[in-house]
C-alpha cells in the first residue's frame, strides 16, 4: 500500500514545487530607487513655489518632472509617489502656515483654504500610486529622515479629510 501512496505523494509534491517556482513573485513594495529619485527630481520645483506660491506653475513643474521619467509602469508609479510626496510636503507646510493650524477641522472642502485644497490635491496625487505600489509610509519617512511615527498623524489626517 505504501508503494502506491509514495509515488502519488512525490508527484503532488513535485507539481507544487514546479508551480511555486513558475508563478511570478509577489509584488514588491514599490521601486524604492524610483521613489527616491522622484523625491529628488521634484526638488527644483520647490524653491520657485516657496517664493511665489504660484500653485499652477508648481503643479506644471511637477507634471514636467514626472513626464521626463523613463521606466517601467511600476517604476513610474513609484517615481510619481516620490515626486508627489516631496511636493505635497511643501504644499502642506504652506497650508499649515496659511491656516495657522496643523490639523484644521475641515467639515467640507468648500470650507478649506485654497492652500489646503492644493495640498489635498497633491496628497491624492501621490497617495494613490503609493498605495498601488504598496510603498510603506516608513519608506516615505525615510526620504525626509523622519521617524515613521511622526509622519503617521499627518497622513492619517489627510486620509480622513472629506472628499466633498
Amino acid at each position: 500500500m505504501l508503494h502506491r501512496i509514495l509515488p502519488a505523494t512525490a508527484s503532488i509534491s513535485f507539481t507544487i514545487l514546479v508551480l511555486a517556482f513558475a508563478m511570478p513573485a509577489a509584488a514588491s513594495a514599490g521601486d524604492l530607487q524610483a521613489l527616491s529619485q522622484g523625491f529628488k527630481d521634484a526638488e527644483p520645483c520647490n524653491m520657485p513655489f516657496a517664493k511665489s506660491h504660484d500653485m499652477k506653475a508648481f503643479y506644471a513643474c511637477l507634471q514636467g518632472v514626472e513626464a521626463k521619467y523613463k521606466g517601467t509602469m511600476s517604476a513610474k508609479q513609484s517615481y510619481a509617489a516620490g515626486a508627489g510626496f516631496n511636493s505635497w510636503s511643501l504644499a502642506d507646510a504652506l497650508a499649515d502656515a496659511t491656516d495657522k493650524d496643523l490639523f484644521p477641522d475641515i467639515k467640507s472642502r468648500a470650507k478649506a483654504s485654497k492652500e489646503r485644497l492644493f495640498a489635498i490635491q497633491l496628497f491624492n496625487h501621490f497617495r494613490a500610486p503609493q498605495k498601488q505600489q504598496k510603498i510603506a509610509d516608513a519608506d516615505l519617512a525615510n526620504l525626509v529622515g523622519a521617524d515613521p511615527q511622526s509622519l503617521k498623524p499627518i497622513l492619517d489626517y489627510y486620509d480622513h479629510l472629506p472628499t466633498k
